[in-house]
């Protein structure tokens, strides 16, 4: 069907007022729109910027989350956020300022808290073009221009051509849909076969995904102590169970069966049941199997398991893909000894491969490569 200019053409008053009222409101609202757009900021000092990329960046990346989280894939995303930053004769990548006694730079701190700032305001923008879809409205107010004017000026006689013309034009359509309908139908009805066959195959497979959970199981805890240095001493620190969703019978529901009204032969009524299904929360794997598994990766550097140790523990192992992959958390007593970090920790930093490697154990002395010590 080709579109004709006509009808506009046959009625010009009403189709320039509808189409200067449609233009005017349009070009005015997408000028306003942009002009927020460009305009538009997001609340906050300097100093709260600075404290967001302080807390939300390298706090993270430094302590792990707080209050043993969900999701810890965001300690790995928070020390990517720190490394982005690329400052002239300055290092902002915290997984490469672990053991330096400044950890947090200003400079740092300004270009991360600036990113966080770039983010929110990104996302200002993007929630304000969504204005830009209201322009539509002006075609409405147009066409109301354009159906005001015209009726405002009518004429009987365009009047009656119109109406001709409109039933004219509604018996056409009406043949032209029943042959559609009566040629489509096949069509459609195999269409909606094919859909209900592939719903039933899709809904009658039990898929069952894992993903952490943290209530079911109490947190778990395995200290640790160098086989050379008994000075040297962590615990490994673990939270997460392994769950997965379970759907077993939790009752039926029964009904009258209204194709028997007669009851059976012994004149009971004839009932319909159906068995109900409820979800509910498993879990496989407890913390301390997990904590049991990178104990294996922890004798492997030099230390024994203890009952306990002879002080605190309150420094985390710097790799920040430790947590995301063992599900547990390794940490020590100190870093350094008398001749720099210590050659346990460092080997406690490449259990997993750190960010941007391959899997599997790195060798040499792994974390040694990676830091330039601030000491």
């Amino acid at each position: 069907m080709r579109l004709s200019l006509q009808p506009l053409l046959a009625k010009p008053l009403p189709s320039l007022a509808g189409l200067a009222v449609s233009l005017s409101l349009a070009t005015t609202w997408i000028l306003y729109v942009t002009h927020l757009v460009n305009t538009s900021t997001v609340p906050g000092t300097s100093a709260h910027w600075v404290s967001r990329a302080r807390h939300e960046a390298y706090g993270v990346c430094y302590d792990g989350c707080d209050d043993d989280c969900l999701d810890v894939g965001k300690i790995e995303d928070a020390c990517a956020v720190t490394a982005e930053p690329q400052i002239p004769d300055f290092i902002c990548d915290a997984s490469k300022m672990w053991f330096w006694a400044d950890r947090y730079p200003d400079e740092c701190l300004l270009a991360v808290g600036a990113l966080f700032k770039e983010k929110e305001l990104r996302g200002k923008r993007f929630r304000l073009r969504f204005l830009y879809l209201l322009t539509a409205l002006a075609a409405l107010a147009g066409y109301g221009a354009y159906k005001g004017v015209d009726y405002l000026a009518p004429r009987v006689g365009a009047y009656r051509r119109r109406r001709r013309e409109a039933r004219a034009a509604a018996r056409g359509r009406h043949e032209d849909d029943g042959r559609r309908t009566s040629a489509t139908t096949p069509l459609l009805r195999a269409t909606t076969a094919t859909t209900a066959l592939v719903s039933v195959l899709l809904f009658s497979v039990n898929v069952v995904e894992a993903y952490p959970c943290t209530s079911h199981h109490a947190v778990y805890n395995q200290p640790f102590v160098s086989i050379s240095d008994p000075t040297l001493f962590g615990n490994i620190h673990g939270w997460l169970s392994n769950c997965y969703t379970e759907r077993y019978a939790c009752g039926e529901t029964c009904e009258d069966d209204d194709n028997h009204d007669c009851g059976d032969e012994k004149g009971h009524t004839r009932r319909k049941c159906t068995t109900d299904y409820c979800d509910r929360e498993r879990a496989d794997t407890s913390p301390a199997e997990y904590v049991r598994r990178a104990g294996e990766l922890v004798k492997g550097c030099g230390f024994k398991m203890v009952d306990y140790v002879p002080g605190v523990v309150d420094r985390r192992i710097a790799n920040p893909r430790i947590e995301g992959t063992l599900w547990a958390r390794i940490g020590v007593n100190r870093y350094n000894g008398s001749e720099g970090v210590e050659r346990g920790v460092r080997c406690l930093g490449d259990v997993v491969a750190w960010p941007g490697e391959g899997g599997g154990r790195r060798k040499g002395l792994g974390m040694g490569e990676r830091f330039r010590f601030g000491f």
